[in-house]
């Protein structure tokens, strides 16, 4: 029989737009205050990462357990991370699970904050947007073909390059990810050459 314990379900993301905060708005005091420390921003990292339980973030940003707890109730009352879902350990014990509560987040200043507040969400959308599809195209390119081997998109490392960073330039993911961003650049320059501010 299977053990029923632990249980850990896959955290789905709600919400995965960027936010883009004006330095002048009482949300940005917010957040600058619940990223005052490293400890804060590592456990913010951390969940960025993988959504994971108070324990393991405290465990990826080298803490306390109470330590994390503190700043993790700083970062949800920032509006940063959130309980997005219960998992349960081996002895049967819930365990809240954080992630972030946006995609990517980005503090603006300046006269022209609101136009730097709009293209910074159009730009920080688009990659994010970018980033979802490559990973889409990863798993469709190298996902398993159901007789128990894997689905290579690419050959295998050779004795010189163990799987190093060579290797990692040619998965599929980060080939689409790579020129979709050339793309997006220069789409980028053609519109700032058309436009100019």
């Amino acid at each position: 029989m299977s053990r029923l314990l632990p249980l850990r379900t896959p955290v789905e993301r709600e919400n995965t737009e960027p936010r883009v905060l004006d330095i002048a708005d009482e949300d940005a005091d917010d957040v600058l205050a619940a990223l005052s420390t490293d400890t804060a921003r590592d456990l913010l990292a951390a969940a960025y990462e993988e959504p994971r339980p108070a324990s393991e973030l405290a465990e990826a940003a080298d803490t306390s357990l109470q330590n994390a707890r503190y700043h993790l109730e700083k970062l949800v009352d920032a509006g940063l991370i959130e309980v997005a879902d219960t998992w349960y350990s081996e002895r049967g014990t819930e365990m809240k699970v954080y992630a972030p509560t946006n995609g990517p987040v980005a503090v603006v200043a300046g006269e022209d904050s609101t136009s730097i507040r709009d293209a910074l969400r159009s730009v920080l959308s688009r990659v994010t947007a970018l980033a979802v599809a490559s990973a889409a195209v990863q798993w469709a390119l190298t996902r398993n073909d159901g007789s128990g081997g894997q689905v290579q998109a690419t050959e295998a490392p050779s004795a010189a390059d163990p799987g190093g960073l060579e290797s990692l330039a040619t998965e599929p993911g980060v080939l689409f990810f790579t020129g979709g961003l050339l793309v997006l650049l220069v789409l980028w320059a053609w519109a700032a050459r058309r436009h100019p501010v």
